[in-house]
């Protein structure tokens, strides 16, 4: 077929919205048109102009990344993308259908049960356009069994309580979701152990204050040692009975139990053991943090030094703050702040990425991910008012953090 029309709200567009679009595009030898419409039978999160425009902003974002993890085509069919168009009606289908002189039509279903509703809007399409002699081609798409539960109203929903979206909207979407129905803004800030990130964001956040800008600090560490506190008196019995049988602990145990036999110098698998550590804490994090963040606006800083290991980066939808300093000053606080000695230290090291080797990951992390901005800021000496206002402002632009005054919130 030539050319087909392909009508959707998207408010938001989800990941089912774009399996449709994939398999719309190998069928239209020219182009795919979408025509964002409003529902007129709910209340729209954005006005249509926006809504276009943070649709097409997902669309390119979803053909051009490549570490989208619901991409269905082939990469060599990238240019497919070059056919769709993408326009916004403020009025009736069929009437764009006679302007562009296109009748052909694809809906997406997400189950067989959708027909029902499909007739209905069928026979709209035939009798306005059956008294003037026409009649409608409507193609329907069944999307994958992966996406059968996405919803845009499922979505909205989601987001207003704060739950997980990576995995239903594209991160352009999940970003203005955040931000339109939670004023939520994130940022992470990560850097070796030693390079001063806790004492950098509360003298961050006064910054951001002098302009106008609510901003709070979310330390995971703090959440993972919280955690550890819960697992000693008894309130994680899961948790505390798997911890305790891979280690051959006896309860109850503290945080300083298990890091002494990870970091013992003749433990035999130490990364292997870090690695079922972090696993098995994972979901606990994530749980805690969620609820934290939950009556939170503004921007969160969210100060996590395993930024990788516990794959953050779509979290803050690819906003990262690496804080680093001199390895000479960095080992020096070390030694001073941390109970460790120079053995101690150096087994801890051994077993974390090197400044280093974080950046060269998180550089290589966001390029895939194609999306948010990697700052930098040298800790090595006392925070200079003009570096850190400097700082402040660029996160201010790149964030666009207007939208969270004080006074807004």
């Amino acid at each position: 077929m030539k050319q087909a029309l392909f009508p959707i709200s998207a408010d938001p567009l989800t990941y089912g919205h774009l399996n449709v679009i994939e398999k719309a595009l190998t069928l239209c030898d020219d182009s795919l048109i979408i025509v964002l419409l409003d529902n007129y039978y709910k209340k729209s999160s954005l006005p249509l102009p926006k809504r276009l425009a943070l649709t097409k902003k997902a669309i390119d974002y979803h053909f051009t990344t490549a570490d989208t993890p619901h991409f269905a085509m082939n990469r060599s069919s990238q240019p497919l993308v070059k056919k769709i168009e993408l326009v916004s009606w403020d009025g009736f289908l069929h009437d764009f259908m006679i302007e562009r002189n296109i009748f052909t039509v694809i809906r997406g279903l997400r189950t067989t049960q959708d027909l029902s509703y499909e007739r209905t809007i069928y026979s709209g399409y035939e009798t306005q356009l059956k008294p003037l002699g026409l009649k409608p081609n409507v193609i329907y798409i069944m999307c994958d069994r992966t996406y059968q539960d996405i919803s845009s109203s499922l979505v909205k929903k989601l987001a207003l309580r704060g739950g997980t979206l990576t995995s239903l909207v594209p991160l352009p979407i999940k970003q203005s979701l955040e931000q339109t129905l939670r004023h939520q803004y994130k940022l992470i800030v990560t850097g070796s152990m030693g390079s001063g990130k806790s004492t950098l964001i509360p003298k961050l956040i006064a910054n951001l204050k002098k302009a106008n800008i609510e901003a709070h600090h979310i330390d995971m560490d703090s959440i993972v040692a919280t955690l550890y506190e819960m697992i000693a008196q008894g309130e994680k019995p899961m948790l505390n009975q798997q911890l305790a049988t891979y280690f051959s602990l006896k309860t109850p145990f503290s945080k300083q139990d298990i890091r002494k036999i990870i970091f013992a110098p003749n433990r035999p698998n130490p990364k292997k053991d870090l690695q079922f550590l972090q696993q098995t804490l994972a979901p606990y994090i994530h749980s805690a943090y969620k609820q934290i963040i939950a009556t939170q606006q503004g921007l969160l800083l969210i100060e996590a030094p395993q930024v990788i290991e516990y794959d953050l980066l779509k979290e803050s939808n690819g906003f990262v703050l690496n804080v680093h300093c001199s390895e000479t000053e960095r080992k020096k606080r070390l030694l001073q702040t941390r109970d460790l000695s120079k053995t101690e230290l150096a087994n801890r090291e051994a077993l974390t990425l090197s400044a280093k080797e974080r950046l060269g990951l998180l550089k290589k992390s966001l390029s895939a991910l194609n999306h948010g901005h990697l700052f930098s800021y040298d800790n090595s000496t006392p925070h200079a008012f003009t570096e850190l206002s400097n700082l402040a402002k660029t996160i201010i632009s790149k964030l666009n953090l207007k939208a969270i005054s004080t006074e807004r919130l």
